[in-house]
């Protein structure tokens, strides 16, 4: 049961009110079982060393721990992506500026020769 709850970004925990709660990734608590519909007797009897579980606050902070590397990682990837994309998007603005120039002058040339004819 426990590993299958980790496998979905759960973590088994001591609950304060409840005797065993799942916490997610947000830190979010559940009752396992509320949850899973199950007796609370039937899931004491499922996970043998439940005294052996971390409180809620200790597992909020273990999450918190193996989040850190991963949400630095998407970071730096999102940070890398954005300064590539401003490179591109700065082309393409002194690209569009001149083409912008270019037709201004040659609105401005032919309006020049039509006042003089």
């Amino acid at each position: 049961m426990a590993a299958a709850l980790k496998e979905r970004g759960l973590t088994l925990a001591k609950g304060d009110r409840r005797g065993v709660v799942a916490v997610d990734f947000k830190g979010d608590v559940f009752a396992l079982a509320r949850w899973t519909g199950l007796r609370t007797k039937a899931v004491r009897e499922k996970l043998a060393d439940a005294e052996a579980l971390p409180s809620v606050a200790e597992a909020r902070a273990e999450i918190a721990a193996r989040m850190n590397p991963r949400l630095q990682n998407y970071v730096r990837e999102v940070e890398t992506t954005a300064a590539r994309d401003a490179l591109k998007l700065a082309f393409e603005r002194t690209e569009m500026a001149a083409h912008h120039d270019a037709e201004h002058e040659s609105l401005r040339a032919g309006h020049a020769a039509r006042r003089t004819t």
